[in-house]
């Protein structure tokens, strides 16, 4: 699950504004990550960030790499740029890359609770049958990894803002 450092958009109640930061810190080079990929035991591969197509040469570098591997379960790729902004900043290749792209972004107001989705703004398009799209509809959840002695989490929780409130944890 490669996440990608950097993300200009900055929305508001990011799941993970800890990616924003374009400053370089534990950088891997492509072919790094492609090898810790392909070392695991895994069917799919997500890439997420801040926003990956800020990093659009690596990023691509990575896509190709991945194709070649043709995962049982693909590629998906999130960005906060729309399929057509994607298209008109001549990035459409990815098109041919991935299996799934969740685009747009994060919207607050229009917070859903089910899925790869954050927003009803965003959609999920399809460009290949590797995944159905029963697959991607889950409540939100956190996945907590541990690899090369290091701990991490990622995922789509679902926090009741109340909750936080009472414990005087303060989101931005």
């Amino acid at each position: 699950f490669p996440v990608t450092i950097g993300c200009s958009k900055g929305c508001k109640n990011c799941f993970n504004p800890e990616t924003w930061n374009f400053e370089k810190n534990n950088i891997l080079d492509v072919e790094d990550i492609f090898k810790i990929i392909e070392r695991l035991d895994v069917d799919g591969v997500t890439i997420t960030g801040g926003d990956p197509l800020e990093q659009w040469e690596e990023v691509s570098k990575l896509l190709f790499l991945l194709k070649e591997k043709d995962f049982k379960k693909g590629v998906i790729l999130f960005s906060g740029y729309t399929f057509d902004e994607i298209n008109n900043l001549g990035m459409s290749d990815l098109f041919f890359l991935v299996d799934v792209l969740i685009d747009g972004k994060f919207e607050e107001g229009k917070r859903i609770s089910r899925g790869l989705r954050g927003s009803e703004n965003q959609n999920i398009i399809y460009f290949s049958s590797k995944i159905k799209e029963e697959e991607l509809i889950f409540p939100h959840i956190v996945e907590i990894g541990y690899f090369d002695d290091e701990l991490s989490a990622t995922g789509f929780p679902y926090i009741d803002k109340k909750y936080l409130k009472e414990f005087g944890i303060k989101m931005r």
